[in-house]
């Protein structure tokens, strides 16, 4: 989210840049520049300056402070623009720069970081003497850019940046008073096409988009509120706008606000560059196969104005055809829909007689959809959809910003436990386990507890916890060993006493979204075989990992309902360490004493990132072809009593992780990581109460899970969570499960850089294309198991 929010924070900027030129310097002539080049030059200029000049440059940049900005030309550089030809995509090339006289030594922060976070190149110089070489050589690199700057204006360098230049392929800074001024050098850039996108299409696409955010949250909450869906807005966007074009009056006006568009020549205009641009079939090239088409049938009696003819036939590329709706109706619909293979036909028999009535004898169809009925501004009903695709849709801004709030939640619990059931040994929990159990048991919550609930895990509805789990199971911890990736496990249990029938939407629920185990048993008389029963389970579904998740005498006659939930996770190292070199050292105890255990070693570079106090490793796991990406991540402070500080930063800091995690491998010089063991179990309730989740434990509030007037009286009893980790030479073994008890209640009651873990530190395994995490820990002592 942190690098979606900064690039369109660079948009904005970029964009407002882009309109003063258009105004000044590109005012009468073709004009190009590269917006996201000029950003990162004046981010390292940024992260050189202090007080009102860095103030002044944060604000112009749109940013919080030079740790974003910096964070932003790194993930630049290896999410964005990389190069895409090996992969059979274009070809990118994107660097930085930095020369400095050599009689000014460059800050050692600040070498570390351009030559980190912004990969520049770095070369010690005499502008002094030999000003017109250094500009002849530092252009001669790229060969893509020609030599732009003019003779004899390095000594305008000299003269106003105190001798220090920055380069970005396409630019150069040739002065700096005040904030500075860039001028463009000059720019040849080989492509395989002109650039073809305007401004005008940009803002288009984004009024677009931003209609069919509108209408798919209205969609979420009607039609497929308890369903899968796709739909295109795409496609129901141009219908509408060849209905504007044939509109005029109040009709044309509504639509037109709706739309977000000033005229139906915008409309127009739009659909002939998407046709154009966008939409274009990639298939020759190499890429994905796009076909996109519109059709208008008009019946036959009806001649079309000339001006609405040429204007579909011509920005719309539309299929025109004079037909008889009023006798041949069901032939027309076979006909149209024949001639997509990937759009079944969609229209119910006879519906075609309802297109007549409505639409005055005319019919626009795009691809995947018709108009069926027109009254007022029109309603537009889904046809078929059968979309041929290489892999299921990963990813959706729904789920990104449910997995930031779970781990916003995480880490609340976190610091918590470190300050209590964890405080002095080493622990693992899986704060997804958590939520999940949590979530099962908000679906069945109303009122005063529901609310709670919904605001402790940061959610707007039980749909939005519901559709979490479903793209869960199905997204992030679907098992990735088929595909070379790490072994993963979930899985969810409802354990409920015979004499209670769940309500059939509970059931459904539970069954559906959270794909449950269901099973009806008697705690009136068989306490503790169900115990054994849901511990057996947790031990299977965890591959033996978690024994004993229910404690003895936990589950007892009053027992109504138990929600257990279960999550296994087994890693190879995507490089493994060679355990022949593993050796004893000394790890030093938060009390001053130390003891040996073996610390596993390598030499190979490492995805490492310091900050000021601590330093985070990022240890990946074999990917395989899966597409998910999991790691495992090392908070290590400096100081060798520094983690209580820190796991209070880590807690108290919003969009701290994502901030800090390392994205780059550097070369180590000392590199040690101990192994581990690591079992840990604890009752959470007393947690939950403490971070202000107090009414699930009261009667009266849970109410919407059994079919029964015992309802009334069911209250969460206990809590109870229980965690494994291994960490060796080989990967990582890990697994979680936790049981939720509900009872029946009385109402009344650059250079190396060294990594060594030889002291207290935390750890976490997140899926980083997601930002999940599954478990997060501690280790104060690795001897401790």
């Amino acid at each position: 989210m942190d690098l979606r929010e900064s690039i369109s924070n660079q948009t904005d900027v970029a964009l407002s840049m882009t309109k003063l030129l258009l105004s000044k310097e590109a005012r009468d002539k073709n004009f190009v520049y590269s917006p996201l080049s000029l950003h990162v030059v004046l981010s390292i200029v940024a992260a050189g300056s202090k007080g009102p000049t860095l103030d002044q440059l944060l604000s112009f940049l749109r940013s919080k402070s030079t740790d974003h900005l910096n964070s932003f030309a790194s993930q630049l550089v290896t999410v964005v623009l990389s190069d895409a030809y090996p992969a059979g995509g274009p070809r990118l090339s994107f660097a930085d720069g930095v020369w400095v006289q050599q009689t000014l030594p460059l800050l050692p922060s600040f070498k570390h970081l351009v030559n980190t976070d912004y990969k520049a190149t770095l070369a010690s110089v005499d502008f002094q003497t030999k000003s017109l070489s250094i500009r002849e050589a530092t252009w001669r690199e790229n060969r893509n850019v020609k030599a732009g700057a003019r003779h004899g204006s390095w000594s305008e360098v000299r003269k106003y940046i105190n001798q220090m230049r920055f380069v970005n392929l396409m630019f150069k800074v040739l002065k700096y008073p005040k904030i500075g001024i860039l001028k463009l050098a000059s720019l040849r850039a080989s492509v395989n096409s002109r650039i073809e996108i305007t401004m005008d299409l940009r803002e288009s696409i984004s009024n677009q988009t931003d209609v069919a955010l509108s209408m798919t949250k209205l969609l979420l909450s009607k039609e497929a509120r308890d369903k899968n869906f796709v739909y295109s807005p795409l496609s129901l966007h141009v219908v509408l706008s060849i209905v504007a074009a044939g509109s005029k009056g109040p009709t044309l006006d509504q639509l037109l606000s709706f739309l977000r568009s000033k005229s139906t020549d915008h409309l127009n205009s739009f659909a002939s560059q998407l046709v154009t641009v966008v939409l274009s079939d990639a298939y020759p090239a190499g890429g994905p196969r796009l076909s996109f088409a519109d059709g208008v049938w008009v019946q036959q009696t009806l001649p079309l104005l000339p001006s609405f003819k040429h204007l579909v036939n011509t920005d719309y590329k539309a299929t025109l055809a004079s037909v008889d709706f009023q006798t041949k109706s069901l032939s027309i619909r076979e006909a149209t829909w024949r001639e997509n293979r990937n759009v079944k036909a969609g229209a119910r028999h006879g519906s075609w007689s309802e297109v007549r009535k409505y639409i005055n004898q005319m019919r626009f169809v795009n691809l995947m959809f018709k108009v069926l009925k027109y009254p007022k501004i029109g309603i537009l009903k889904l046809a078929s959809l059968r979309a041929s695709v290489n892999s299921r849709i990963e990813i959706t801004m729904d789920l990104r910003e449910s997995i930031s709030n779970q781990t916003d939640v995480a880490l609340s619990m976190t610091k918590l436990l470190l300050s209590k059931e964890a405080r002095d040994k080493n622990f693992v929990y899986s704060p997804l386990s958590l939520h999940v159990v949590l979530s099962i048991v908000a679906a069945g919550s109303k009122g005063p507890t529901l609310d709670q609930l919904l605001s402790f895990l940061r959610s707007k509805s039980t749909d939005h916890l519901n559709s979490f789990a479903s793209q869960l199971v199905t997204v992030v911890l679907s098992d990735a060993y088929p595909a070379g990736g790490p072994r993963l496990s979930f899985a969810d249990g409802v354990w409920v006493q015979q004499t209670l029938p769940l309500l059939p939407s509970f059931k459904h629920l539970v069954n559906t979204d959270y794909k449950a185990t269901l099973a009806s048993v008697d705690f009136q008389t068989k306490a503790v075989e169900v115990a054994n029963e849901v511990n057996s389970w947790a031990e299977k579904e965890t591959n033996g990992l978690v024994k004993e998740l229910l404690p003895a005498g936990s589950v007892d006659s009053t027992t109504r309902l138990i929600f257990a939930n279960a999550l296994y996770f087994k890693g190879a190292w995507n490089e493994k360490f060679d355990a022949s070199i593993t050796k004893d050292h000394d790890f030093h105890l938060l009390d001053g004493n130390s003891v040996k255990v073996p610390f596993m070693t390598s030499k190979k570079k490492q995805f490492i990132r310091p900050f000021d106090g601590f330093k985070v490793l990022g240890l990946p796991y074999k990917q395989g072809e899966d597409k998910r990406q999991f790691t495992m991540y090392f908070f290590l402070p400096d100081a060798k009593d520094g983690l209580p500080a820190l796991a209070e930063k880590l807690a108290s800091e919003s969009g701290f992780l994502e901030r800090k995690l390392p994205n780059h491998r550097l070369e180590v010089g000392d590199f040690r990581i101990p192994r581990f063991k690591i079992s840990f179990g604890f009752e959470a309730s007393d947690v939950l109460k403490e971070l202000g989740v107090v009414l699930p434990f009261t009667v009266g509030g849970l109410t919407e899970m059994v079919e029964s007037p015992v309802g009334q009286n069911l209250c969460v009893s206990d809590i109870f969570h229980k965690s494994f980790i291994e960490v060796n030479e080989e990967g990582t073994e890990a697994a979680a499960a936790t049981a939720a008890t509900i009872m029946l209640r009385s109402a009344l009651s650059s250079s190396k850089i060294d990594f060594v873990a030889d002291h207290p530190f935390l750890f976490l395994i997140r899926e980083d294309l997601t930002g999940t995490v599954l478990f997060m820990g501690q280790v104060l002592d690795p001897r401790a198991g």
